[in-house]
């Protein structure tokens, strides 16, 4: 099973045109690497909780957050955009909704090193590991905001899964369906408009559920249509249709959004009533 997930690993990364042939035998070795050493320290009776890649020293909430982020972001490419290899250079805004620990701000620098990334973490834990790695890494241009992304501005209840440490949701129905496994914590609460600026070329989301009430602000207030690219994990809870997808979809083709669909992950594989989530990404046709 390791092994088939290895293969079909490396054949995406291959595929993935934003990094150099050097750069992706570096993070086939960092990826092989740290899940060896994270083995080695577990079966030791310790958890690892640094790892290097990239010359970049992470710090994380647990080894499993670390490999499943690194992979999902650096060998999976979830959240790669390759219409814009050609603007590397350019000083692109992007929004990091979910930044978690800060692995997603690292890769979008490293392709992107002159963009301006604002990075959304709503969990006071969480928050102060990605500023950690911030500052260990010297990402210049990387904004936090401590606080989840809702309809208004003020306090919002924010779930933490303790069988899933790095993991919090505002969405009733994520935590709903695993009833025992989550606590509350009161977060600050913002618009995710009020960021986007004159326009923002990359929105990516990995928000635990919030992706339709965060677009819908984005309608109301008129802010979508300065965004050129939306790339994000879309969450089906268990026992929930993808009827709830079929609005957001419907949202944004009736907003100029032309949709791919990626990467679906099933719980139960070809039952997505069984819960899963997959990436969707979305190019904005007014600025093709």
């Amino acid at each position: 099973m390791y092994l088939r997930k290895l293969f079909q690993d490396i054949a995406l990364l291959k595929k993935d045109s934003l990094w150099s042939l050097e750069q992706k035998y570096s993070l086939m070795y960092s990826y092989i690497a740290n899940t060896i050493l994270f083995k080695i320290a577990r079966r030791r009776g310790y958890e690892k909780h640094l790892f290097r890649f990239l010359g970049k020293k992470v710090f994380s909430i647990s080894p499993d957050n670390f490999l499943l982020i690194f992979r999902e972001v650096f060998i999976q490419g979830h959240y790669s955009i390759p219409a814009l290899s050609v603007e590397r250079k350019n000083t692109l805004r992007i929004l990091d909704a979910g930044a978690n620990i800060g692995m997603t701000a690292i890769y979008f620098k490293a392709i992107f090193p002159n963009a301006h990334v604002i990075a959304f973490e709503p969990s006071p834990h969480t928050a102060k590991i990605l500023k950690q790695n911030i500052e260990e890494n010297k990402l210049r241009n990387v904004e936090v905001v401590e606080a989840a992304l809702s309809a208004s501005t003020g306090s919002i209840e924010l779930q933490d899964d303790h069988s899933n440490p790095g993991r919090s949701t505002t969405t009733r129905s994520i935590y709903e369906a695993k009833s025992g496994n989550y606590t509350a914590t009161t977060v600050n609460a913002v618009r995710l408009s009020k960021y986007v600026g004159e326009c923002s070329d990359i929105l990516k989301m990995d928000i635990e559920g919030g992706e339709s009430v965060v677009l819908n602000e984005l309608v109301e207030s008129g802010a979508l249509s300065r965004v050129r690219f939306i790339v994000f994990e879309f969450h089906l809870p268990p026992g929930k249709s993808t009827e709830s997808f079929s609005e957001i979809e419907t949202l944004l083709n009736n907003h100029e959004f032309c949709l791919e669909r990626l990467h679906e992950d099933w719980i139960h594989p070809g039952n997505p009533v069984g819960g899963g989530h997959f990436i969707i990404r979305a190019t904005n046709k007014l600025f093709l």
